[in-house]
């Protein structure tokens, strides 16, 4: 996949409109481009700052233009058929400050690109999230996303699997079990020695392996079709449904997938939506799944055992290679960014593509996390989560950016028994004194996904609990059935 997506910066207004590199048509920033083909993709703007830009560059101002020079002439419509119309004349009358006619002038010396970006802009406008709406698949009727009927006929909106792939499922695993099956007892019992002399296959082709197989796609072939459809594969077979239907739709089915799935089925998850967000223009949005996606730990795993299994290498080796040449080859190219903790800065920072700081050169970071250079402060908060026990300076350096608003602080208060806003003191707005767990820390637009964090943790935590207490009664079971069996008589015991 090859994508590059532009940087997004504050907007300093006691800088940017005096700055050669800001350019005012478009309202983007060329200090901060990313190179891309076939023109670099300009800076966009944010939030606003009073901070200093490091790459703050002053406009040239043309000595020998007076101020007087600089404001357009008053304009007189000559006699003839060209009378301009009411816009242009409007547009014609209007001042241009100095500083715009300075930036107007420093825009000249680059026309191609900016032209090329300004048409980049009419041509392809800003993608704009639609309404989700769930088409009922036997009446075709339109529902609200959350519907679990439709409206209109009453069938189920998030069906399980269908009897025709059931079906298909157990004829392939039954027939796939009878073939080896037959190949175990034809190769090693009816004519042994008969079975094929591949060496590279020899791992498969043996008896103890084969007959796994065959046992487990029988097993297969049994318990499948009489499974309940897991709710995750409900929502993922909804989402393909409804990529051409509604892609919206599509997108919180995957969304609704990825809480409800295991761990194994999440990067196939990932990858489905990431191919959605880049058909419907979310460019940001799907090189985020990417970077995921290509720096998850279990990215190369299928790859790695199968190459394993007929070459012999080590497949954790491979797949942590595979893995290693790919975060640097994102790193290289610009598509991503690392950030760490940095022991001699003591601080959470931004590191460069050998993932050292940028300061000291020699010292590699720790807890690293890979990001896309728009999430910078998202990524250092989430490195700052993890050390933030350890180093008190990272805490001071939480404390500042929750003091500043550029991050937020919500955890779960015991008081008020939900999700709640903290203060930059990490406690609950309204019950200061009360116990707050698991703190979450986020930029304003990931507060959604800090939410789900936590009700998620607070989930596993209530079931790890239940699971604590079913396996402390059933030892007290057995324990007491051993007794009843044995006839042990524990008052002999205690005598002693």
């Amino acid at each position: 996949m090859s994508m590059q997506i532009a940087q997004r910066i504050p907007f300093r207004p006691a800088q940017c409109p005096g700055c050669a590199n800001y350019v005012q048509p478009v309202n983007r920033c060329r200090g901060y481009a990313v190179e891309s083909w076939p023109s670099p993709l300009l800076a966009v703007f944010g939030d606003e700052t009073d901070e200093s830009c490091p790459r703050y560059a002053p406009a040239v101002i043309n000595e020998s233009l007076s101020p007087q020079d600089a404001m357009p002439a008053q304009a007189v419509t000559p006699p003839g058929p060209a009378v301009p119309t009411e816009p242009e004349a409007v547009l014609a009358s209007m001042p241009v400050p100095p500083i715009a006619a300075m930036q107007e002038s420093s825009i000249k010396a680059e026309g191609p690109q900016v032209e090329a970006v300004m048409e980049a802009e009419v041509q392809a406008p800003a993608p704009v999230r639609g309404v989700p709406r769930v088409h009922c698949q036997k009446c075709k009727a339109e529902n609200p996303e959350n519907a679990d009927r439709c409206q209109k006929c009453d069938a189920k909106l998030l069906p399980s699997e269908g009897v025709a792939a059931r079906l298909g499922v157990f004829i392939a695993a039954l027939v796939s079990a009878g073939v080896l099956g037959y190949l175990v007892y034809h190769w090693y019992f009816q004519n042994p020695e008969s079975a094929p002399n591949v060496p590279f296959l020899d791992p498969i082709l043996n008896p103890i392996s084969l007959s796994i197989a065959a046992l487990l796609l029988l097993f297969t072939a049994i318990v499948v079709p009489l499974r309940r459809t897991p709710d995750y594969v409900k929502y993922r077979n909804r989402a393909s449904r409804h990529e051409k239907l509604n892609p919206w739709q599509s997108l919180a089915d995957l969304e609704h997938a990825m809480d409800l799935a295991p761990e194994k089925e999440q990067l196939n998850l990932l990858k489905q939506r990431m191919k959605l967000f880049e058909k419907l223009g979310f460019a940001e949005d799907a090189a985020r799944d990417y970077v995921v996606l290509v720096t998850s730990p279990g990215r190369y795993k299928g790859e790695a055992d199968t190459v394993s299994l007929f070459t012999g290498t080590d497949s954790g080796v491979y797949a942590r290679s595979r893995r290693s040449s790919e975060i640097w080859m994102i790193l290289n190219s610009g598509k991503a960014k690392a950030v760490g903790y940095c022991p001699k800065c003591n601080l959470v920072v931004e590191l460069d593509k050998e993932k050292r700081c940028l300061q000291h050169p020699k010292i590699k970071g720790q807890e690293v996390e890979y990001i896309i250079p728009a999430d910078l402060l998202a990524g250092e908060l989430a490195v700052m989560q993890k050390m933030e026990a350890k180093k008190p300076q990272v805490a001071d350096q939480i404390t500042e950016l929750l003091s500043s608003g550029k991050a937020s602080a919500i955890g779960y208060c015991t008081r008020c028994t939900g999700v709640v806003e903290l203060d930059p003191q990490r406690r609950c707005i309204i019950h200061p004194k009360a116990r707050v767990k698991n703190v979450q820390y986020a930029v304003p637009r990931d507060l959604d996904s800090a939410r789900k964090r936590i009700f998620k943790s607070n989930k596993q935590g209530r079931l790890g609990r239940s699971r604590t207490i079913v396996f402390i009664l059933a030892f007290l079971m057995i324990i007491y059935a051993t007794i009843v069996l044995l006839d042990i008589d524990l008052a002999a015991i205690f005598q002693r």
